[in-house]
């Protein structure tokens, strides 16, 4: 795991967009929108940014690329807890997206991304409770405290272990009081991922059937959630990876927002 010592003050002043590789109109219009760090510019989304700055699409992009490459290059690496419930971590994959990241980023050539990821296999919800509750609590309190919490899945246990819907809606929202607590105690992201079921339903009872895509977990947990993000995937008639879409369903404070993008051996592609 990597160490987090005092920032230096080259590390400081790397954090003000004055020593951005950015024209000196773009930087003063983020200036004028007082977008004047890091963490200022990296909590909104690209037409968030372009419309308090008052900027192009094209503009908005370059400045979350190169502010995204800024800490890239001073190694502001955070750890990342992967809990998962079905399967095997897929360690294969993650190596293959390592390095070809280290190829886009050359500077983290001597940076081991394995050392931050700490990964965790849980078999029920009890297990579950227990990492939340006992295990991450102790790992919080580190020098170098993981950023991100990747649940995967919590469907998988609630699903198959209750029968009773009232058992289920109690442990559920235990789950999630757990998951409050990590994320506003320790000001981390909690990334909670759930299947998806078919539900076939007749329009105005005369079209013809429609597909529907129905969260596991039901409408309790969806509104237990600040932000829902769906995933869906395009069939492809060629060789090349299939398009998916990424859409936000709902969020607290981002608009709506549909990208198309492709899984390629380096990672996530843009389209």
């Amino acid at each position: 795991m990597s160490s987090s010592a005092p920032l230096s003050k080259k590390l400081k002043l790397s954090n003000e967009i004055d020593y951005l590789s950015l024209h000196p109109e773009l930087i003063h219009k983020l200036k004028q929108a007082k977008l004047c760090s890091f963490k200022a510019i990296l909590h909104l989304s690209h037409p968030e940014i372009q419309k308090t700055a008052k900027v192009s699409a094209s503009d908005a992009q370059i400045v979350l690329e190169t502010v995204s490459e800024a800490l890239l290059a001073n190694k502001i690496v955070s750890e990342v807890v992967y809990i998962h419930t079905e399967g095997e971590f897929p360690i294969k994959r993650f190596l293959q997206m390592a390095n070809a990241f280290k190829k886009d980023f050359p500077e983290l050539q001597r940076l081991r991304l394995s050392d931050n990821l700490v990964l965790k296999k849980v078999f029920n919800l009890n297990q579950l409770m227990y990492v939340l509750q006992n295990g991450l609590p102790d790992l919080l309190k580190k020098v170098s405290p993981p950023r991100i919490i990747i649940i995967d899945s919590v469907a998988a246990l609630l699903r198959c272990e209750y029968d009773s819907w009232s058992e289920r809606t109690s442990l559920m929202v235990q789950l999630a009081t757990e998951i409050w607590k990590l994320a506003n105690i320790h000001q981390m992201a909690v990334l909670c991922v759930n299947q998806v079921s078919g539900s076939n339903r007749n329009q105005n009872q005369i079209t013809k059937p429609t597909n529907l895509d129905v969260p596991s977990l039901g409408l309790l947990w969806s509104n237990i959630l600040t932000t829902r993000i769906k995933i869906s995937r395009k069939s492809s008639e060629t060789n090349l990876p299939a398009n998916r879409i990424l859409e936000l369903i709902f969020s607290s404070y981002h608009p709506h927002i549909c990208n198309n993008f492709m899984i390629t051996e380096c990672g996530i592609q843009v389209l």
